[in-house]
């Protein structure tokens, strides 16, 4: 019986029982039990709390996993959104590019690039371009600025960088090698 008070554990509380409690009841009975079943009692306790705590981080890797998902195709959606956005920006421009060209051509600009760079500042305030609008840009800058039209025709790729002569040699090959010889 000696050896069952020495396993016997209080387990109420670790400070001696003739203290009162500091709720004001200190003649309240604690129960007594067995230090083993205390003990296997705690051991189940940090069992369950470790198990407890192992759920809630993997709910949390889930929700987080499920989240970054979610958030990856957010990203996704605004990155295509950005790039049919660009697309929509790039084909219009090279559809005023194109009427401009149109619209141009055969008025013998001297330079088509400043042509294009001044009719696409005075485009700038159109909301929808259409032919007509820049039909009449190109018209206006013909009266405002001349010396981007060239006076003359244009010239003839065939002819290269000297205008070609209709005189014919006055003598051939043959002719001018014999004077050659003869020292005339």
């Amino acid at each position: 019986m000696a050896e069952d008070k020495d396993k016997v554990k209080d387990v109420g509380s670790d400070e001696p029982k003739d203290k009162p409690e500091p709720d004001g009841e200190g003649d309240k009975k604690t129960g007594q039990y067995d230090e083993a079943f205390v003990k296997s009692l705690q051991t189940e306790s940090i069992l369950r709390k470790k198990k407890i705590n192992d759920l809630e981080k993997k709910l949390k890797a889930f929700e987080d996993e499920k989240l970054t998902e979610g958030e990856k195709k957010d990203k996704k959606i605004a990155d295509l959104e950005k790039q049919y956005i660009d697309l929509q920006t790039e084909q219009k421009d090279k559809d005023i590019d194109n009427l401009i060209l149109t619209v141009a051509n055969g008025k013998n600009f001297n330079d088509i690039e400043v042509v294009m760079m001044v009719v696409k500042k005075e485009l700038e305030n159109e909301e929808e371009p259409d032919k007509k609008t820049i039909e009449k840009i190109v018209e206006k800058l013909i009266k405002d600025k001349p010396y981007l039209v060239s006076s003359g025709s244009p010239a003839n790729p065939s002819s290269g960088n000297f205008p070609k002569t209709d005189k014919e040699p006055a003598k051939d090959v043959n002719q001018m090698m014999g004077d050659f010889l003869h020292g005339k």
